[in-house]
Formats: C-alpha cells, structure tokens, sequence
C-alpha cells in the first residue's frame, strides 16, 4: 500500500509538471504554453469567443454601407468550411410585415455580396429574417433602434467535442 501511495505522490507532481499553464494539454502538444484557461482548443491555445459578424443598416434600408465591404472580406478570408447563417433584423420602428420584408432585404443583400463579390458558394450561404422580433436593445431609444437594425453572420462548422488529443 505505501509503494502505491508513493507511486500516486511521484506522478501526480510529474504529470502536472508536464502542463506548466495548467489547461489540461501536455506542454509537448501544446502550441500556446503560457496561456492558462479552462476552455482550450486541443492544442493548447484559448478558444476564440463564438459570436456573429454584425453589420448595422441604416433607418428602413437593405443597402450595404461601405464599411461593410471590409469586414465582409476579413470575415471570408478568415476561412469559411461550413454554412453561413444570415440573419436580418430591425428596429420596431413600421409594422411587423414591413420590418420582416426589411430583415429579409438585409439578409439578401449580405447573401449577393458573399457570393457575387467574395465567391462564397451559394450553396454555404443560408439567409432568413427575424425581422423587430429579436432586439439586441430597447427599441424606445435612438441607441436602440441603430443597434437592432443589423445583420448577423454565424459559421456553422460542425466542430466537435475533443478531450484534448489530436
């Protein structure tokens, strides 16, 4: 029984001596040693934050701003393998028809630049509206309303669960 208990005592200091940023990937795999989290890619380094791409339109238009372009362009040279979900919104402002229309031009028009300007195959591309139903802010503000009327652009990617190893 002691040998076991000193075996146990050995290795608990060896194993953990072979992870210096404690993240649970072995120093040999890991591509980003000094970087501590609880939540890593299988080598070793933090996963980026997974959120949307957000272009705001401006009051009752579908048309592209063209700040847009730019990050249209760093959004597809960051590499897309999966779908594109496009997903049109605006404020409160009209009747619920017309924002669901006005969602749904958004949508259309980030979909066309993807694929006629950036070469995203249509076929990656998935665009629907949420029209005023989904606001990020309070609609009874200025703020508000320019913040809910924008485009968001997801990457399904089919990403799976990994215990760390490659």
């Amino acid at each position: 029984m002691k040998s076991c208990l000193l075996f146990i005592g050995l290795m608990v200091p060896l194993s953990w001596a072979a992870d210096s940023d404690n993240d649970g990937v072995p120093d040999a795999k890991d591509a980003c040693p000094q970087s501590p989290s609880w939540t890593v890619q299988a080598n070793g380094c933090a996963q980026q934050a997974a959120g949307p791409l957000v272009l705001h339109f401006d009051t009752d238009s579908a048309r592209l701003r063209p700040e847009h372009f730019g990050m249209l362009e760093a959004f597809v040279a960051a590499g897309i393998e999966g779908r594109v979900m496009v997903v049109g919104h605006a404020d409160s402002r009209g009747s619920e028809a017309h924002n669901q229309r006005l969602g749904s031009q958004r949508s259309i028009s980030v979909s066309k630049a993807l694929s006629e300007r950036y070469g995203v195959d249509p076929a990656q591309i998935q665009h629907w509206s949420m029209g005023e139903i989904l606001p990020w802010r309070d609609n009874q503000t200025e703020t508000g309303q320019t913040l809910n009327r924008r485009v968001e652009l997801w990457l399904e990617t089919g990403l799976r669960v990994t215990n760390g190893e490659q």
